[in-house]
């Protein structure tokens, strides 16, 4: 999903699926809080706010660790600091 695409509201009475959710920023992943909450994307430039309607489900798939291979024990070559910080982008 990219900024510019409009993920949001395109998946509006859908369901916006985000692959490697590990990999997208915290910030962004907090951002999707309260459109998921409101069903309400709000827009802000200059001296304009616009309202698009937002009601989606968020399906999400991601690794279980960065590197990918934490299924098999000994496979995983994940730091336990990498593994920490790849988790916290959950909040």
């Amino acid at each position: 999903m990219s900024r510019r695409s409009g993920g949001w509201s395109v998946a509006t009475d859908g369901v916006l699926f985000l692959d490697e959710l590990g990999e997208f920023p915290s910030p962004l992943l907090d951002l999707l809080r309260q459109p998921l909450e409101e069903g309400v994307i709000r827009v802000a430039r200059a001296r304009e706010t616009v309202s698009f309607p937002a009601r989606f489900l968020l399906v999400a798939a991601m690794n279980p660790c960065p590197c990918g291979e934490r299924v098999g024990v000994g496979s995983c070559v994940c730091s336990p600091a990498q593994l920490a910080r790849y988790s916290r982008r959950l909040s």
